[in-house]
C-alpha cells in the first residue's frame, strides 16, 4: 500500500521517504531503531530548469538547515551536494524540477526530482562522464548516493550525509 507523498510506510521494503517505491534506507539514517519512527523533517522547493535557480536551491537548502543541530560541515556537504544536483538537473533534464530535503536524527537526505532526461551516470568512472565533475563531488561528500527512476518516468538524483559519529 502507497501512502502521501513523503509518509514512509511500515513494511516498505525500501524505507521511501518521497513517497515513490525506491529512496534512501532507515537503516543509515536510523541506525539501531528497529521499529522506532524517528523525528524527521521534510521539505521541497519547486524551481525552473533555468541556470539562476541554482543558487536559490542552495539558498534555500542553507536556510533550512540554519539554526539547528545540523553540524556546519554537514551543512556546507549539503549545500554542495544540492547545488551540484539542482545543476545537473538544470542542464540535463526535463522540467519542472524539485529540489527534497529531509533531515533526521543522524543524517541530511538531499534530492533532485526531474520530469526525465538524460540518463543518470556513475561518478565512479569519471572517464565516461559528459562533462564536470559535479557528481564525483557528491560521491565524496555523501555516504551514500544514488538515483531512482518513477513510474511518471521522471527521475530523482539524490544523496545522503550522515553526521559524524
Amino acid at each position: 500500500m502507497r501512502g502521501l507523498p513523503g509518509q514512509w510506510q511500515p513494511g516498505c521494503v525500501h524505507s521511501c521517504y518521497c513517497g515513490c517505491d525506491h529512496g534512501p534506507g532507515w537503516e543509515i539514517l536510523f541506525p539501531g531503531r528497529p521499529g522506532e519512527v524517528p523525528k524527521v523533517t521534510r521539505g521541497s522547493f519547486e524551481f525552473d530548469a533555468e541556470p539562476a535557480q541554482v543558487g536559490l536551491v542552495r539558498s534555500w537548502v542553507r536556510e533550512r538547515l540554519a539554526g539547528g543541530d545540523v553540524p556546519a560541515e554537514v551543512v556546507a556537504d549539503v549545500v554542495l551536494i544540492a547545488g551540484e544536483l539542482a545543476a545537473n538537473a538544470v542542464r540535463h533534464a526535463a522540467g519542472p524540477l524539485r529540489a527534497l530535503l529531509v533531515r533526521a536524527d543522524a543524517a541530511v537526505w538531499i534530492g533532485v526530482e526531474d520530469s526525465g532526461g538524460s540518463a543518470w551516470f556513475d561518478p565512479v568512472a569519471p572517464d565516461v562522464a559528459p562533462t564536470g565533475t559535479g557528481l564525483t563531488l557528491v560521491a565524496a561528500c555523501a555516504g551514500r548516493r544514488g538515483h531512482f527512476h518513477r513510474p511518471d518516468g521522471g527521475k530523482t538524483v539524490w544523496a545522503e550525509v550522515p553526521f559524524a559519529s
